[in-house]
């Protein structure tokens, strides 16, 4: 993503710019989908609720971050005036890539790719040394039993499944409360149209 933020960042026209704000909303998608999927994962089961809302919480933030940002740039008439936001976005992985580099690998995603030692290495870590009476074996044994599970009962699964049956309400209501975000209208709070 702070690769694909220099096309906004230099647009010389509004399709270049266009063409990089779809390009942004790419890597958008895959933030809210595997961070409240590598939180499930990888925090204890009472942690998990409050995390994975968490997550979404921080588009909110975000959201007012970016009100705030452009609130105060709003007034200006030259090309900074759009410019400043885009560049503000590189400040995030100063922080952000080298936690991530701290941040232990999912035990769940390594026992998919049957990396189980190394998912066993993870486990042990996530449980920390104090967790005498959890057995990161007996853990890891239950995380292969249920991916194997899963496996087996997602065959002759698609996405075209997501559209039929009751699966459809499903998708409406995931559709709608993360649509809710951004129809509520921050997209268009400091719009205006110039003459």
């Amino acid at each position: 993503m702070s690769c694909v933020l220099f096309i906004p960042f230099f647009a010389p026209s509004l399709p270049v710019l266009l063409v990089g704000q779809i390009l942004n909303g790419f890597p958008w998608g895959v933030f809210a989908t595997t961070a409240p999927c590598y939180a499930s994962e990888v925090l204890p089961t009472a942690l998990r609720t409050y995390m994975t809302s968490y997550t979404n919480m921080c588009f909110i933030i975000g959201q007012l971050i970016s009100a705030g940002v452009l609130k105060g740039f709003s007034t200006r008439q030259d090309e900074w005036g759009y410019r400043i936001p885009f560049a503000l976005q590189w400040i995030w992985p100063i922080f952000l890539i080298p936690a991530i580099c701290f941040a232990p690998e999912s035990p769940w995603y390594l026992a998919r790719q049957n990396r189980l030692e190394e998912a066993e290495r993870s486990l042990q870590r996530l449980q920390g040394q104090k967790a005498t009476n959890i057995n990161p074996k007996r853990t890891l044994a239950t995380i292969v039993y249920t991916n194997n599970l899963e496996e087996q009962l997602s065959v002759g699964t698609s996405y075209w499944d997501c559209f039929k049956g009751f699966e459809l309400r499903r998708t409406e209501i995931a559709c709608m409360c993360f649509a809710g975000q951004i129809l509520s209208g921050i997209c268009f709070a400091y719009n205006r149209l110039v003459y």
